[in-house]
């Protein structure tokens, strides 16, 4: 394996993939964005076995109903069903954190229900689940049809055994199922509504976790592809979905495709109470997640309704108000009202310490109600509180199911100076925030937030204030005597806005300030902007913050009331994503996935971020700086997770290239080059203008993209300029790889076949082991092989998928390759130019591997799951295999390609070639399944070659080339 002369551009360029792949990779496993902790939830699990689902899938697949103990009745359906369908390789039993917590908010001590729900209209919901034995649907689009086939018939027998059971008149029968879906789950769910036996209306609420809606999790399956290419918006059967995703701490499957257009969709972090991204696996059994999940849909029932649910517009909002995608509704406030005899009236002056912009912050004692009249309102402004009043706490822990109580802070207008004439001016904004305060290193802490700790920021915009009013604050105390809290509370311009035009590539170049200098004052809630800034689930901006050096911050008289609080905002039309970070200063790294991904139309562009930052003296500033930069280390993480398949086909873009080097070569009357031969090369002549295209081919889809949409769908996916780098990247990450598994199978190879030669050392007759001089195979060996490729065939068609003969193929081509090495000699050319072809051709082999291996795997496990006689959804097509089996039944004879003796054999070739390669270029990231296609293609093309027929093709006329012995050197045995 000698490497020949000119090999320093090849150990450079693979040192360099080497440094690229390390970098992203290491990114990847030490990120910063996937630390997130949630609580552990407990529950007292039992599941009862339902026979008799009439499917002709009954024997592979089983219904379970759920039961909390303790808390359930018996296994008589009784209330509102929701089925549960896991997803990839899940079990049925990760149903029960969510039931279990269903169960318990249902009833306020076991099987007592809670009167309020009750009096609403509510029931107790019965979990159902499908035990799918952790099958791989998220590598074979026939298991998954399988699924959905089996969940319907599931549906339908749910169905029937609540009408088996007579319930009160005011309650009818359910005559639909909500569907709880987990990962690959929800694509079963909404692929139920295309089957040929689905009734309408049978599926109306769906619920997703983890879902990838938008692209199938992996780039090799066509029909699985298709499939997701074939899925309707859920409008289209008038079912209503959300969609719930783990943001930046799955490592699974990458959130930025789990958003869906015309559903509810919200990431985990934005959710009060939750706030903070939640893993794949964890999105199931999340205790502050299962919470709002499980009140939700306890909320969204309506026993009185044939369907047992809300009306879709009332359940949407239930859902939306859950997960933080609208305003938490208030109780009824009186309209106007008499304050002179409600509680103490303090003046602004006695009550305040009234600081720039007319802030105000104090603590509250637990006393009832007072009043704080306000000093006059400046033009142009809002009246903005942050306060830790427990007005609006989380619905994750609300234990209440009844209305909505008054809030404990309102905001009126007195027309007269004894307040007796007041107007109630509504609360514009009422958001809850995770409580701000100490150091955040351990944000958001072991066991995730505590949803208790909590702030309430509220927003007046004055605008129906009259001339002259006054307007006063009215806080009723709090409900327990024992808690204190605080309030700041003061007047913020409208256009409190801070706004800066850098674009992405100013904020890589050097890091903004996004503050004013200090000591400049800030209002209680800033908001700043970077709209030309790229928000793209490639990106990772790092903000770096900085606390005051003045002396008063330090004065625990005069420190504030909380710890300054950031929230990041993406402005995705499609998505509610945003996260929080609170106890600043610290360094936070924020990052967007509903913005803009890779193979999806940007929904939005620019940063946008609210901050809220405490009152101090005059002069002084709870931050001095807060910064804002690209961090390059972090984002090259992210290619890891969007691109993890992409490697395949730029390997085989290199290798293809590298092969026509060889064959061109070889057809114009050289010996075959060895692969360091053929790569050097190819290094030399061929790959910067590899390079070079492949940095002017972003720049171009970037330009004429808004033009023709379709480009999207090429290349690396990204239509933004920014981005023009990452595809010569890709292309020398995949020439790296190249060069690493010849080094590999090389080495396998050379080893293999020195320990053949020294078996055939203590035997007689070596050419048993060895590759004849003749190509010419005896009648024996013929028949034998004939024998094999006809049974491989037969079970082809009848049993085993394609993919399994792949395999085979695969298998005999590297013991044909290591049979080559070992009948290398250097006098005979001819064996050298075998070994060189077949060490070339198998490397081809095991870069096309990764394609068929995720449905073999499916199939072995469906095995070992079932018996051999299961029914398996399995691709009987042996055109995609025979090929490869009849190539390598002939490379097991020492078959070798002839020379082409017509120009157009050769043409022929190198455009096979060409076509391969550019293919990989444009197409390999999205549409990896086609380089199956095409490397079938090629060997075809290989094997018509080294049959001869293309030479007896040629005799039509075209004059034959006369080969001349050249003085190309075959560079070694490799």
């Amino acid at each position: 394996m000698a490497l020949p002369r000119h090999a320093l551009a090849p150990i450079l360029l693979t040192l360099l993939a080497a440094a690229l792949l390390y970098r992203s990779i290491t990114s990847f496993t030490s990120s910063d964005q996937r630390a997130a902790q949630c609580r552990m939830a407990w529950m007292s699990p039992s599941y009862v076995r339902i026979p008799g689902v009439p499917s002709k899938l009954a024997g592979k697949y089983s219904l379970w109903l759920y039961r909390e103990v303790g808390w359930d009745g018996d296994e008589t359906p009784s209330g509102i069903p929701v089925l549960f369908i896991p997803g990839n390789a899940g079990s049925f039993k990760q149903v029960r954190s969510i039931a279990a917590e269903a169960a318990r908010q249902f009833y306020d001590v076991p099987f007592r229900p809670n009167k309020d729900l009750v009096e609403q209209g509510g029931l107790s919901l019965d979990f159902w689940a499908i035990e799918m034995n952790e099958e791989f649907t998220a590598f074979h689009a026939p298991t998954l049809v399988e699924q959905a086939q089996f969940s319907l018939d599931s549906m339908h027998h749910i169905l029937s055994l609540y009408e088996a059971h007579p319930r009160p008149s005011s309650q009818p029968s359910p005559s639909s199922v909500i569907v709880l879906a987990h990962s690959m789950g929800g694509i079963v769910a909404r692929h139920i509504p295309l089957l040929p036996s689905y009734s309408p209306s049978l599926i109306q609420h769906i619920v997703t976790l983890s879902t990838p809606h938008l692209l199938p999790p992996v780039t090799f399956s066509r029909p699985l592809s298709r499939l997701y290419a074939n899925l309707p918006p859920p409008s289209e059967h008038n079912i209503t979905l959300v969609s719930i995703s783990g943001s930046s701490a799955d490592t699974t499957l990458a959130s930025d495709y789990t958003y869906l257009p015309g559903s509810l969709s919200v990431y985990s972090p934005a959710i009060p109470g939750v706030w903070t991204a939640v893993g794949h696996q964890v999105i199931v059994w999340c205790d502050q997640l299962r919470r709002v999940v499980a009140r939700a849909l306890l909320e969204s029932v309506d026993a009185t309704r044939p369907s047992g649910l809300k009306g879709a517009t009332a359940r949407m909002g239930v859902w939306a108000r859950a997960l933080g995608a609208e305003p938490h509704l208030l109780g009824h406030q009186q309209q106007t009202r008499d304050l002179s005899r409600t509680g103490s009236i303090h003046t602004s002056l006695d009550a305040y310490h009234v600081r720039s912009f007319e802030y105000s912050s104090y603590p509250l004692d637990p006393h009832p109600p007072h009043i704080d009249m306000l000093n006059p309102p400046p033009p142009n402004t809002r009246f903005t509180v942050l306060t830790t009043l427990p007005n609006a706490t989380p619905l994750a822990r609300h234990k209440s199911f009844s209305a909505p109580p008054p809030p404990l802070l309102e905001l009126y207008a007195c027309a007269d100076a004894l307040y007796a004439s007041c107007r109630l001016l509504p609360w514009t904004t009422c958001e809850i925030l995770p409580r701000s305060g100490g150091d955040g290193k351990d944000w958001p802490g072991k066991e995730g937030v505590d949803e208790r700790e909590v702030m309430s920021h509220f927003v007046a915009d004055l605008e129906g204030r009259r001339e002259g009013e006054k307007l006063v604050l009215l806080h009723s105390g709090t409900e327990r005597k024992e808690r204190k809290g605080w309030l700041e509370a003061g007047y913020t311009p409208k256009d409190a806005e801070i706004v800066h035009t850098t674009t992405t590539l100013g904020v890589l170049l050097r890091p903004v300030q996004l503050l004013p200098p200090s000591p400049a004052p800030l209002p209680l809630r800033t908001h700043i902007r970077l709209p030309n800034a790229l928000a793209s689930s490639l990106l990772v901006y790092k903000i770096t913050s900085t606390s005051s050096s003045c002396p008063a911050a330090f004065n625990p008289n005069e420190s504030p009331l909380f710890a300054p609080l950031l929230r990041h905002s993406t402005l995705s039309p499609h998505a509610h994503e945003h996260v929080f970070y609170p106890s600043l200063p610290r360094t936070v790294q924020i990052h967007s996935h509903a913005a803009s991904a890779p193979f999806l139309p940007n929904q939005a562009r620019g940063i946008a971020l609210d901050l809220w930052i405490p009152l101090m003296p005059e002069g002084c500033r709870a931050l001095e700086e807060l910064t804002i930069t690209l961090d390059v280390r972090a984002s090259a993480g992210t290619l890891v997770l969007r691109y993890r398949m992409a490697v395949v086909g730029f390997a085989l873009l290199v290798l293809v290239l590298v092969l026509r080097v060889q064959l061109e070569a070889y057809d114009a009357g050289q010996p075959l080059h060895s692969f360091p031969t053929a790569l050097s090369r190819f290094t030399t002549s061929h790959f910067p203008k590899l390079l070079a295209l492949s940095s002017a081919l972003p720049l171009v889809q970037s330009f004429l993209s808004p033009v023709f949409p379709f480009l999207l769908t090429l290349l690396l996916g990204n239509t933004e300029a920014f981005f023009w780098l990452l595809l010569p990247a890709f292309v020398i990450v995949g020439y790296g790889l190249v060069v690493v598994s010849w080094l590999a199978f090389a080495g396998l190879v050379q080893g293999a076949s020195r320990v053949l030669r020294l078996v055939d050392r203590r035997q007689e007759g070596r050419a048993s082991h060895s590759f004849p001089r003749s190509s010419a195979p005896t009648p024996l060996r013929t028949h034998r092989h004939v024998a094999a490729m006809t049974l491989l065939v037969l079970l082809v068609l009848t049993f085993v998928p394609y993919q399994f003969a792949y395999l085979v193929a695969f298998a005999i081509h590297l013991l044909a390759t290591v049979r080559a090495a070992s009948a290398c000699t250097s006098s005979d050319k001819g064996s050298n130019d075998r070994y060189h072809l077949y060490l070339t051709l198998l490397l081809l082999f095991a870069w096309v591997l990764p394609l068929p291996a995720p449905v073999l795997v499916v199939w072995v496990r469906n095995l070992a799951a079932h018996s051999w006689w299961t029914p398996f959804g399995a691709d009987h097509n042996v055109l995609a295999v025979l090929p490869f089996l009849l190539f390598v039944e002939a490379a097991t004879s020492g078959k070798m390609l002839s020379r082409s003796s017509y120009p157009w054999h050769g043409r022929a070739m190198s455009a096979l070639l060409l076509a391969f390669a550019a293919y990989a270029l444009v197409f390999g990231a999205r549409y990896t399944y086609g380089l199956y296609d095409f490397a079938n293609v090629l060997v075809a093309w290989l094997l018509l070659r080294q049959s001869g027929w293309l030479e007896r093709l040629g005799k039509n006329g075209v004059p034959a080339v006369e080969h001349r012995a050249g003085d190309g050197k075959s560079g070694g045995t490799g």
